[in-house]
């Protein structure tokens, strides 16, 4: 809608700017005014097709069915937690939290995951645990899963144009290399930012 809004203005900007131009021109020469017809006819033209292009891509890429799994802590969930609740989670298709129990779940859903211990220590338990979970319950419902903490932004559009090119019925997991310097010396580490896996 917005990006509608801003084309409309963008063309109405530029019709007044050729009107005032051709009335300056008219003067001058027909085969000028004509020319400067056809540049605005291709331009208006070319702002429909481009918001058409855009309107027939995004029902394309809403076809790709993701679900977020979103690691957080008790502490987290009325800050980073409720702050993801309100800004990028709910345009994934379905998003849970991961966290462990906590009497004030802030009304986020919150998978009921048991046996979740709390700290840094146990992230990889949490991860695993929660890809457990979706693959035991969500398996059948959605096309990828991804990983994310509640210090994370994805921008979950671009997400799905990426997720688009990719064959979801191969077990496949997509994350991020770095190398980290530890006493002088460089150690390759896989880190997943964001784990989006699927599951065979």
């Amino acid at each position: 809608m917005c990006r509608e809004n801003n084309d409309y203005f963008t063309r109405s900007v530029f019709i007044l700017c050729l009107v005032n131009f051709i009335e300056k021109m008219l003067s001058r020469n027909f085969a000028v005014i004509t020319i400067l017809l056809f540049v605005f006819y291709v331009c208006i033209n070319q702002f429909t097709s481009y918001t058409q292009i855009n309107s027939y891509r995004k029902n394309d890429i809403k076809s790709v069915r993701i679900c977020c799994l979103i690691l957080t802590a008790p502490k987290y969930l009325n800050t980073r937690a409720r702050a993801v609740n309100l800004t990028w989670a709910p345009r994934c298709d379905k998003y849970l939290f991961i966290s462990e129990y906590s009497n004030n779940t802030y009304h986020l859903p919150i998978a009921p995951i048991k046996n979740l211990k709390s700290g840094y220590k146990h992230l990889t338990q949490k991860t695993t645990l929660a890809f457990y979970y979706a693959y035991e319950n969500l398996i059948d419902q959605f096309d990828w899963f991804v990983k994310a903490d509640d210090d994370t932004y994805i921008i979950v559009e671009n997400l799905r144009n990426f997720l688009q090119e990719h064959n979801s019925s191969q077990g496949i997991t997509f994350g991020y290399n770095y190398k980290v310097c530890w006493k002088n010396k460089i150690i390759s580490i896989k880190k997943f930012f964001c784990e989006i896996l699927y599951f065979e």
